[in-house]
């Protein structure tokens, strides 16, 4: 079971894929320049610290990027 924190918020799943999923919900309200959040998991020694830079527009509008 994987285990990340995103914008103070804790979401579990049970695969990378899954928690990027459910962390991409959260952080699309927050509408910023750049999310990241810290996975924990019981195969880590230590937090993993994902990345997603996010492109804004001139009209407004946002492009969401990868978690890197």
């Amino acid at each position: 079971m994987l285990t990340a924190v995103i914008y103070g918020k804790e979401i579990k799943a049970k695969t990378l894929k899954g928690l990027k999923c459910k962390a991409s919900k959260i952080a699309n309200n927050y509408r910023k320049p750049f999310d990241e959040m810290f996975v924990t998991g019981d195969d880590f020694l230590q937090t993993l610290r994902f990345i997603r830079i996010n492109k804004k527009c001139p009209n407004n509008t946002i492009v969401y990027g990868q978690w890197k």
